[in-house]
C-alpha cells in the first residue's frame, strides 16, 4: 500500500545543514528519511506502538521517503544525479546556449514529478528546460546564551514555508491496516515538532491530507509518482530516501551516479544532562541513480543504557527512462 501524507507547517523549521558544518546559522528545508525515522522513535518511545513500529521497519514492512516539497497541488522529487551527455561539435552560438542551459539545470534541486520526462530529454539533448519554484524564505532570529558568566547573543536561521507550500512523505506499507495508525503517529509528532530548536516552538506541523496512491488519483504529479514507483525495469532507479548499502551492493554502486552524505548527530539521554554523539556513517543521498534497486539496511550505531540506537537505511526508488 502506497500512501502520500501532506504536512502543513504551523511554525518555521530549523533543519540543520550538515554540508555547511551543522551551524545554527545554516539551514535548509530538506529532511532525510533516516532523521525522520529517529524522530518517530523518539515520539513513540514508551508507547504501545514503539516495538511494533521498530519491528515493522526492521523487516522492511514500512518504507519511508525523505520529506519532499510541494506547492499547492504540485509535487516535487529530487533532481536526479545523472551524467550529462557530452556536447558534440556545433556552432559556437549553439555551444554557448547549451552551456548556459546546463548551468541553469545544475542549480535546480527539485523537479515537478510530471516534468521528469522533459528534464531527462533536456539533459540528453541540451534543449531548453526551465523549472522554478519558491517553497519559502530563510530568516534568522537572535537568541541569547546564558551559559557563561556574560550573556552572549547568537543567531538561529529558520525556514518559513509559503502559505501553500510544505513537505510530503511517501510511505509504503506491507500491512494496509498500519496506515491509519501511522497517520495518528504523524499527528502526534506534529505537536512535538521535528528538526532543531523544538524547545523554541519550531518544526510544528499538522497532517493536511493523506492520499492513497493505490486508488485512482487525478493529480498529474502524483500519477507520475505512482507510475515511477512501479517502474522497476527502467534503465535507472533513483532513490528518494537516504540509503545505507550493504557490502553486496558495492558492485552495483560502481556503475551508478550517487552522492554521499555524512549522517551524524546526537542522542538525547533523558537520564543524563548531556547529549551523546552518534557514530557517523555515510549514506547514499536522495537523487542518486542506480542501475537497479537495492534494499539497503538498518544498522546499530550504539547502545545507551541497554537501548540500541539504530540508523534507518532502507528506502524507496522511482524508475527513470534515461539512456
Amino acid at each position: 500500500m502506497i500512501m502520500v501524507y501532506k504536512l502543513k507547517f504551523d511554525t518555521p523549521v530549523h533543519f540543520g545543514a550538515a554540508e555547511l558544518g551543522g551551524k545554527l546559522e545554516a539551514v535548509n528545508f530538506s529532511y532525510s528519511s533516516d532523521t525522520l525515522y529517529s524522530a518517530f522513535c523518539c515520539e513513540l518511545s514508551g508507547s504501545k506502538f514503539f516495538s511494533d513500529f521498530i519491528d515493522a521497519v526492521a523487516q522492511g514492512k514500512i518504507l519511508l521517503s525523505d520529506l519532499l516539497p510541494y506547492t499547492g497541488e504540485n509535487f516535487y522529487l529530487p533532481k536526479p544525479v545523472l551524467n550529462e551527455k557530452k556536447i558534440e561539435h556545433a556552432p559556437l552560438d549553439e555551444v554557448r546556449k547549451q552551456f548556459t542551459q546546463r548551468k541553469k539545470l545544475k542549480k535546480m534541486e527539485y523537479l515537478r514529478a510530471s516534468n521528469f520526462k522533459k528534464y531527462l530529454n533536456a539533459l540528453n539533448t541540451g534543449e531548453f528546460f526551465v523549472e522554478s519554484a519558491e517553497f519559502g524564505l530563510v530568516g534568522s532570529t537572535q537568541k541569547v546564551s546564558c551559559r557563561n558568566e556574560e550573556p552572549l547573543p547568537y543567531y538561529v536561521s529558520e525556514f518559513s514555508f509559503n502559505k501553500d507550500s510544505g513537505l510530503y512523505l511517501i510511505a509504503i506499507f506491507d500491512d494496509k491496516n498500519f496506515s491509519e495508525t501511522f497517520a495518528e503517529i504523524l499527528n502526534s509528532l506534529g505537536l512535538s515538532g521535528i528538526g532543531g530548536k523544538r524547545s523554541s516552538g519550531l518544526g510544528k506541523f499538522h497532517l493536511a491530507e493523506k492520499i492513497n496512491l493505490n486508488k485512482t488519483c487525478a493529480n498529474e504529479d502524483l500519477k507520475a509518482v505512482q507510475k515511477m514507483l512501479t517502474a522497476e525495469n527502467l534503465n535507472w532507479q533513483m532513490c528518494i530516501s537516504s540509503i545505507l548499502p550493504t557490502a553486496e551492493d558495492i558492485p552495483i554502486l560502481k556503475n551508478s551516479y550517487y552522492q554521499l552524505k555524512k549522517r551524524g548527530g546526537f542522542v538525547t539521554n533523558s537520564g543524563v544532562n548531556y547529549d551523546k554523539k552518534k557514530n557517523s556513517v555515510y549514506m547514499i543521498g536522495a537523487g542518486s541513480c542506480l542501475p537497479k534497486r537495492i534494499e539497503g539496511r538498518n544498522v546499530i550505531l550504539d547502545k545507551i543504557n541497554g537501548t540500541e540506537i539504530f540508523r534507518f537505511g532502507k528506502g524507496i526508488f522511482v524508475g527513470l527512462d534515461y539512456e
